[in-house]
């Protein structure tokens, strides 16, 4: 299954995806909205799929009142390792 976009280039800014401008912590959690757009523009499904595929190996998300968040480092590893 090709990824979606096939360039990093194609990528919004970083900045886009983590808040208000300021510096950028790779430690910080984002929503399946964001990883979703980061990984261009995905479907829930997708994702869904992507989280349980062993072969895929995409980070695993963190449960905080039923909602799902990623930590950017993982994410960013992951994407960068494709």
């Amino acid at each position: 299954m090709p990824l979606s976009p096939s360039r990093p280039d194609e990528l919004p800014p970083l900045e886009s995806f983590v808040g208000d401008g300021s510096a950028i912590d790779l430690n910080a959690r984002i929503n399946a909205v964001r990883v979703r757009a980061f990984c261009g523009n995905i479907s829930d499904a997708t994702l869904w799929r992507w989280t349980h595929d062993p072969k895929l190996n995409f980070p695993k998300p963190e449960f905080v009142n039923g909602r799902r968040y990623w930590r950017l480092d993982a994410v960013l590893g992951w994407w960068e390792s494709r």
